[in-house]
């Protein structure tokens, strides 16, 4: 995967490779009261958000889940509405264990594009990762019982998962197949959670296109 976005991709991409090595990324704002005022020589142009994704795309590949989040940041603040940038940075939050963080960003990702089926799965794994820290507290120690909120959390991404099944008439036939099976993947893991999928490999099933 990152050799293929890398080769994809401009000059531009590179440069903000460039810019995540050297800490250059961060505003001239932030610079400016940490350092003192950002030599001249260091104010290039505005990367483009789209480049910051292709960055955060090749550091999430290649398993760099921080660096990958440093990247999906700086493109989500050039660009607050990127679908991409909103989905990797939950994508990688959820990876970091930041399970609320993941859901909100997630959530608002869904606030301007509820029929992006990615984005609802996201969510749903988000909400499956609070429900496991609920399980695994950070002692180590396993929690017997319900956990506080565990039923909410496994509702929630039950929740999401209907809502992506319901905006799956709205995408080309042709796609409805392969976006259906990543909702009942995702199905199929929460049920086994919740203790109530009694044949496991039905919901993991691909549909007939």
């Amino acid at each position: 995967m990152s050799n293929f976005s890398l080769k994809r991709t401009p000059g531009l991409a590179l440069a903000a490779l460039g810019l995540l090595s050297t800490g250059y990324f961060f505003p001239a704002a932030a610079q400016s009261s940490a350092t003192g005022p950002v030599p001249m020589t260091q104010q290039a142009a505005p990367i483009s958000a789209s480049s910051y994704v292709t960055v955060g795309q090749f550091y999430y590949g290649q398993g760099n889940f921080q660096r990958a989040l440093v990247a999906y940041g700086a493109a989500v603040r050039a660009n607050p509405t990127n679908p991409d940038a909103l989905l990797g940075l939950g994508r990688t939050q959820t990876r970091l264990g930041q399970s609320s963080a993941a859901a909100a960003t997630l959530t608002r990702l869904l606030e301007l594009d509820p029929a992006n089926i990615s984005a609802h799965v996201a969510l749903s794994q988000a909400y499956s990762l609070a429900f496991r820290q609920d399980r695994l507290p950070q002692s180590g120690e396993i929690r017997l019982g319900q956990p506080a909120g565990g039923d909410a959390n496994l509702r929630s991404a039950l929740a999401t998962l209907d809502a992506a099944e319901r905006a799956l008439s709205g995408l080309p036939t042709a796609r409805r197949g392969t976006e259906a099976s990543k909702i009942w993947n995702e199905r199929g893991y929460i049920l086994r959670f919740q203790g109530t999928c009694a044949v496991p490999y039905v919901p993991f099933r691909k549909p007939a296109a």
